[in-house]
């Protein structure tokens, strides 16, 4: 029986470059995700939050707000789609969940080797980006 081999995409590839060289010779630890990726990030409508996170608007809060229906917590547990946000704390997930809203794209890593931002700030801003979604 033949043995499957995993696949590795271009974020591997890259992660387990940052991985090897984690801390750089001034004992820095390096950001998850480079201004270019922040970049393209934006384009595809993400906000990211420090050095590790993101936010982005929900399709259904789109919906909800143009009058074209609303997601299953508003049908069941009664939130309103505007009061819900998309964030995460990493975006360097390597589950690539089906329904899962992150890119795929993302950086993904085995380890944290990176630099890490205060979880407090992480909330504070996701708060303000989320909010900033509905103020153009």
């Amino acid at each position: 029986m033949q043995r499957l081999r995993p696949r590795f995409t271009r974020s591997c590839q890259l992660a387990r470059h940052v991985a090897s060289s984690a801390v750089s010779s001034s004992g820095v630890s390096p950001r998850m995700v480079n201004e270019a990726q922040k970049e393209a990030l934006q384009r595809k409508g993400y906000q990211v939050i420090g050095s590790h996170s993101a936010v982005k608007m929900c399709r259904w809060t789109k919906n909800a707000l143009k009058g074209r229906g609303h997601c299953y917590k508003h049908t069941f547990y009664g939130i309103a789609s505007h009061r819900c946000m998309e964030a995460t704390p990493s975006l360097a997930c390597a589950n690539k969940c089906t329904f899962c809203w992150r890119s795929y794209a993302n950086p993904v890593a085995m380890r944290w080797v990176f630099d890490t931002d205060d979880p407090r700030s992480i909330v504070e801003d996701s708060l303000a980006a989320h909010g900033r979604h509905f103020v153009r």
